[in-house]
């Protein structure tokens, strides 16, 4: 039987832990007449694999909300599961009330404190409503799992062994727990709740009646809308690119990011294809969040922002070409690229957009004056650093709700540009284009991804996605190609997927 005691093999007792923030937690909500939660961590003798994770993470209850979000080349892992507290927002200052709606829940969290607690949050591509296959996935989110584990680099001495045994040493962990109680809650009931997210697996949910306390937070299934989103073949689309490059040469707006998705077959489990991903993209983010018996996984090279230590980080990625087959074909793409005035343009726009939409957030905003290039499996895209330090009263959520979407998302000008995508892509977005990431509870670190070359697992079909940037020159059979070339990262590790159940079977 999957539990999460056997992934972790701590070496430690943690049922200790759990029946103490259970008393905690009912203590506090007793004392403050309203739901308060009690946070708590253990340090892991032993940090587990992706692949484990993963493969757990697909046995737990459908209802049960879960979250990864991983760096594979870094040794970099955040996973939760279960729902202690959950916050919403919509409309496009979803994020900034996000915000204040963790401020305002850290006056009933007893424990761990703000600046040590690991949040996770998502935003949407832009605001609702939703549409199928997107039903239920909010504008934005906040989410307290009831148990999360983070694993991290660790400091390896100089004089720590063999380059083997660092690599073996440079991973801690932790374990994040976290129990939430109303003035009724009894501390036994909530102990045994804290106890099922250890034990449950292949679908075993809490006993009835120990539920109000929040492991699951009402992620059901939902009933299925027969509305059928848009899928463009490949004439339409052309022909829409073509359009809107007119429309752009009006001076209505300079750029347009369109995309698109096609359907496939639905997967009979999410977690060879994740961990496919991650083998076809070591140097990306690797993320899947699943709810509503979907789950919404990808591997992203694009990094929206990361904050540590006041220090802020943003990545410009606009401008794209496919890989070589060949070392010196290679070569020669990448040549091209850096010499193209389309890419560099579309570049370009996204850089000073940027840079001019931090300024109230960020201070000393620094960016090299030329991209390089940034080379992945499938794409090769043109990449400029941005460097800078966040104002005092700002942080992740506020500088995300400054840049998100970026217009290597959606276009420039963004109201413009999103008015211009939702009347004419024939599909919603929901969270492909969106950000994902984690933050501390206090709001001041964290890191947040751009949800692209990703995929949407639904029990009827899965949806994959893939966007280009549309200029008032644009070739639309460039533009497709391009949505056809980064539809590969997600299509390769399909077809690895299948490749691996068919040898398990055999």
């Amino acid at each position: 039987m999957v539990a999460a005691a056997d992934l972790i093999k701590d070496g430690q007792s943690w049922q200790p832990q759990l029946q103490s923030l259970a008393e905690l937690a009912v203590q506090t909500s007793r004392a403050r007449g309203r739901r308060a939660w009690a946070c708590g961590e253990l340090k892991l003798a032993q940090a587990p694999t992706l692949a484990a994770v993963v493969e757990w993470a697909c046995t737990l209850p459908p209802q049960w909300p879960r979250w990864l979000w991983a760096r594979p080349s870094e040794g970099q892992l955040v996973f939760g599961w279960g729902c202690a507290a959950r916050f919403t927002a919509t409309g496009y200052a979803a994020a900034g009330r996000l915000a204040e709606q963790l401020k305002t829940c850290q006056r009933y969290i007893q424990g761990l404190p703000a600046a040590e607690q690991t949040w996770l949050t998502g935003l949407a591509f832009a605001p609702g409503p939703r549409q199928a296959p997107w039903q239920g996935w909010p504008d934005a989110e906040v989410y307290l799992p009831a148990g999360l584990i983070e694993v991290f680099p660790a400091q390896v001495a100089a004089n720590s062994g063999t380059a083997a045994e660092a690599g073996q040493m440079a991973r801690e962990a932790r374990l994040q727990l976290v129990a939430a109680a109303t003035p009724g809650t009894s501390a036994a009931a909530l102990s045994r709740q804290l106890q099922a997210l250890f034990t449950a697996c292949g679908g075993d949910a809490p006993r009835r009646g120990e539920t109000a306390t929040g492991l699951p937070d009402g992620e059901v299934a939902l009933t299925r809308v027969a509305e059928t989103p848009r899928e463009w073949t490949e004439a339409a689309w052309q022909e829409l690119v073509q359009e809107t490059a007119a429309w752009l040469r009006t001076g209505e707006a300079e750029k347009v990011v369109l995309a698109r998705f096609i359907r496939r077959a639905p997967l009979a489990t999410c977690a060879t294809a994740v961990l496919a991903l991650a083998d076809r993209a070591p140097d990306s983010v690797l993320f899947a969040v699943w709810r509503h018996g979907q789950c919404f996984f990808g591997a992203t090279p694009e990094r929206l922002l990361r904050v540590t230590g006041g220090e802020l980080a943003v990545d410009c990625l606009a401008g794209t070409a496919p890989r070589g087959r060949t070392a010196a074909e290679d070569e020669q793409l990448s040549a091209a690229l850096l010499a193209s005035g389309k890419n560099r343009q579309e570049h370009g726009l996204v850089r000073d957009w940027l840079l001019t939409q931090l300024q109230p957030v960020a201070a000393g905003l620094m960016a090299p004056e030329r991209p390089v290039l940034r080379k992945l499996a499938d794409v090769q895209h043109l990449y400029t650093p941005l460097r800078g330090w966040l104002r005092a009263g700002s942080g992740v959520l506020a500088a995300a709700q400054q840049i998100h979407p970026t217009p290597a998302m959606a276009g420039v000008p963004q109201a413009a540009a999103l008015t211009y995508i939702r009347a004419r892509e024939g599909f919603d977005r929901g969270w492909y284009a969106g950000a994902l990431g984690w933050l501390r509870g206090d709001g001041s670190e964290g890191e947040l991804v751009v949800a692209i070359r990703s995929a949407l697992a639904s029990p009827e079909a899965l949806y994959a996605f893939a966007g280009a940037g549309v200029l008032a020159d644009s070739d639309p059979a460039a533009e497709w190609a391009e949505t056809e070339y980064k539809l590969r990262t997600v299509l390769a590790a399909l077809r690895s997927q299948e490749v691996r159940a068919h040898a398990n079977q055999s």
